[in-house]
C-alpha cells in the first residue's frame, strides 16, 4: 500500500475508533506491518490482513453473481476464542465501491475506500475484543454492510434544489 494511501487509512481508522462502539479500542497504537522491527513488544496485538487490491474496481461477472461472497471481512474463532488476526477483503469492497468512486480523483477515491476498510476493521476488531461473534442490528457491529454503510453520504455544502422548490 502506498504511503498517502497508508496515510488515509490509518486517520480513517483513527476517525472510526471515536464512535460509541469503538471507545474501549481507543489507546491502541497502529502500526505498519512493514514497519515492525524485530523486538518490538507490544500488549494484545492484532494483526491485520488486507486481501486484494485496495481501490475502487468495475466488479467482474463473477462478483455480480449470486454465488459471489458478501463476506467483507473476517475473523477466526478456534475452540470459543476469537483470534486477534483480522481479514479484509479490499477487492471485494472496491468492487462494491465502484460505482460510488467511479469518476472521482484519486485523492477522494482513495478517502472512500480507507472509511470503508476502517469501518470493516473496527467491526472485526469488536469482535475480538468482546470476544463475542454476535452481532448487533445497528452501528459498526451489525451483520452486514451496505453501500451506505460503506461509505455515508456526506455533507458537502451544496444545496440541492428539487424541482418545484
Amino acid at each position: 500500500m502506498s504511503e498517502d494511501r497508508w496515510q488515509t487509512l490509518e486517520a480513517a481508522i483513527r476517525t472510526e475508533l471515536g464512535a460509541p462502539e469503538t471507545r474501549s479500542l481507543v489507546a491502541a497504537k497502529i502500526l505498519r506491518g512493514d514497519r515492525i522491527r524485530p523486538g518490538l513488544e507490544v500488549e494484545n496485538p492484532v494483526t491485520v490482513f488486507l486481501h486484494g487490491d485496495c481501490q475502487t474496481t468495475p466488479p467482474s461477472h463473477f462478483a455480480l453473481s449470486s454465488q459471489a461472497s458478501n463476506t467483507l471481512g473476517w475473523v477466526i474463532e478456534i475452540d470459543g476464542k476469537i483470534d486477534p488476526f483480522i481479514h479484509v477483503d479490499c477487492q471485494r469492497i472496491g468492487q462494491i465501491l465502484w460505482t460510488r468512486g467511479n469518476f472521482r480523483r484519486y485523492d477522494q477515491r482513495n478517502q472512500l475506500m480507507a472509511d470503508a476498510i476502517a469501518r470493516v476493521v473496527l467491526h472485526e476488531w469488536i469482535h475480538i475484543a468482546t470476544q463475542n461473534p454476535g452481532h448487533s442490528r445497528h452501528g459498526l457491529a451489525k451483520a452486514s454492510f451496505s453501500v451506505e454503510d460503506l461509505a455515508p453520504t456526506r455533507q458537502t455544502g451544496i444545496t440541492r434544489i428539487r424541482p418545484g422548490d
